[in-house]
């Protein structure tokens, strides 16, 4: 992540090319490029999607995920070390895995 930070101008123009063919409608690169400035933590994006989904328990899910990270402090540009350890929060809180779908892939 240091690496990629110190580099963000050239990674940036790399993953603006590689997926120029989605289109303008290609939502994700926004927040790719606002974690590779340090703009954006996993908890942050993850809430804003949920707000702009139509999933059927949204507030539910916006309400566990303000638990999870209530001591989470919100700035305008995080280290890559926030950045990590909110990440691993996000990924082993036993609250957001029990909720998290069992065909879940996030890979694809």
């Amino acid at each position: 992540m240091l690496c990629l930070r110190e580099n963000v101008k050239l990674y940036e123009a790399f993953i603006r090319t590689s997926f120029y063919w989605c289109g303008p409608e290609f939502k994700e690169l926004k927040h790719v490029i606002n974690i590779l400035q340090g703009k954006a933590v996993s908890y942050g994006i993850t809430r804003e999607c949920i707000e702009e989904s139509n999933k059927k328990y949204k507030a539910e899910y916006i309400k566990l995920l303000d638990q999870v990270f209530e001591n989470f402090v919100s700035k305008e540009i995080y280290s890559v070390e926030e950045q990590v350890s909110c990440l691993l929060q996000h990924c082993t809180d036993p609250r957001i895995l029990s909720i998290t779908p069992s065909n879940w892939e996030p890979w694809l």
